[in-house]
């Protein structure tokens, strides 16, 4: 009997260390994983407002190969697609209403953006409610594909360069529209 105890003791401290190590690194790839959220954001909003790719692009690919590496590094550590989405898209995007006191015009606005000279002479889309709004649907409709990407076991590379094409592509026919 006592041997039985000592077995299940050892069982129930090894599940118990086993789990809390996952969900340690789980939080701490999460936190890596916010931490990219603004550049994330900077480089998809530039993209947007400017209408063209720029190294824009590349940098936002670079952040999230850096997350695909770190999904990489930690295999074992399972994270589902929601978690990704929440950290790079529905903490710092949300809420849209109003759409003038929204991340994504206060950061269009910003000194990262449209307040930047380097940027002065690039044409931009207007700043405005429909606009914005379009942005931010754009700019979640891509995270989310990128979070199911991310969650899976594998990230295929080959599909998430077709989704930042055509989030690139999306906004230079968007712009030639408007002209």
């Amino acid at each position: 009997m006592k041997m039985e105890a000592q077995m299940l003791s050892i069982i129930a401290d090894y599940l118990q260390d086993t789990l809390f190590e996952h969900a340690f690194k789980r939080k701490q790839i999460l936190i890596k994983v916010s931490n990219l959220y603004e550049q994330i954001a900077i480089n998809l909003i530039k993209i947007a407002v400017f209408c063209q790719e720029s190294t824009w692009k590349d940098e936002f690919e670079t952040y999230i190969d850096k997350i695909s590496r770190i999904k990489r590094k930690e295999y074992k550590i399972k994270i589902p697609a929601k978690k990704y989405y929440d950290e790079l898209f529905e903490y710092p995007f949300e809420p849209v209403k109003p759409w003038n006191e929204s991340y994504v015009y206060k950061l269009s606005i910003s000194k990262e953006i449209l307040k930047n000279e380097k940027y002065i002479k690039l044409y931009h889309l207007p700043i405005n409610e429909q606009n914005v709004t379009l942005i931010h649907e754009k700019i979640k409709e891509l995270i989310r594909n990128i979070s199911n990407l991310l969650s899976e076991r594998f990230f295929d590379d080959g599909r998430f360069e077709e989704l930042s094409n055509e989030y690139v592509e999306f906004w230079i026919q968007y712009s030639k529209n408007l002209k």
